[in-house]
């Protein structure tokens, strides 16, 4: 086998295979206006640092076609060798595989995309570590309840009053792309509480983040 038919060999994730199909079912219209905003901000992009919906509401294109197309790109940047550097060629027998002419789509959403491969290693890596060894939290969807309290549970007792709750559902994803949800219940002390310390662990981040960047221009 020749080494361009050993590269023809690389496949998408079965797990991805419905980000792109999504992403690639779009209009070639769309496709062109996320691929401006791509090249304009592939660092946010890969990173996962901007908003759907803000971009969603600047290229006219619904929420729910945003982060597919965002994940496709990066999916081709780190997919491909050397990361950074989309090849498409070697991803185009896959991308046929999972809809009909996907590959011609793919060129035009990544065309002219790119970033340095050792930039785009070192994202590449960031992102496993942060999703290995421990579930990773991806989205968190809440409602409110006001449940009733009864004298006697469960029976139809008298209604002494009622009591709000917070029904939190936690989206987790493993290394290998298992999603689940888990669903938990708070009261509103206790949301407080995780409000509070939420608010607390985002303070520490930034500080890691600030002595980051320092280490980082001291090494250069």
């Amino acid at each position: 086998m020749s080494p361009s038919e050993e590269k023809a060999a690389l496949v998408i994730p079965d797990h991805l295979a419905r980000v792109f199909r999504s992403a690639l079912s779009l209009p070639e219209g769309e496709l062109r206006r996320l691929n401006d905003w791509a090249r304009s901000n592939i660092s946010s992009l890969v990173a996962g640092d901007f908003d759907p919906e803000t971009v969603s509401e600047q290229l006219g294109i619904s929420l729910a076609s945003v982060y597919p197309a965002a994940q496709a790109i990066t999916s081709v940047l780190f997919l491909s060798e050397p990361p950074g550097t989309p090849d498409l060629e070697t991803l185009t027998p896959s991308l046929n595989r999972i809809g009909e002419n996907y590959a011609a789509k793919a060129k035009v959403l990544l065309d002219g995309i790119g970033m340095d491969p050792s930039d785009a290693e070192y994202v590449r890596q960031r992102g496993y570590i942060s999703q290995v060894v421990l579930p990773t939290l991806e989205g968190l969807t809440a409602v409110c309840d006001l449940r009733g309290v009864f004298r006697n549970l469960p029976s139809a007792s008298s209604l002494l009053g009622f009591e709000p709750i917070a029904i939190l559902g936690l989206e987790l994803s493993d290394g290998s792309g298992n999603s689940t949800t888990s669903t938990v219940q708070v009261n509103e002390k206790g949301l407080r509480t995780i409000i509070r310390t939420l608010e607390q662990c985002m303070m520490q981040l930034e500080i890691l983040r600030e002595h980051h960047k320092t280490f980082v221009r001291s090494e250069k």
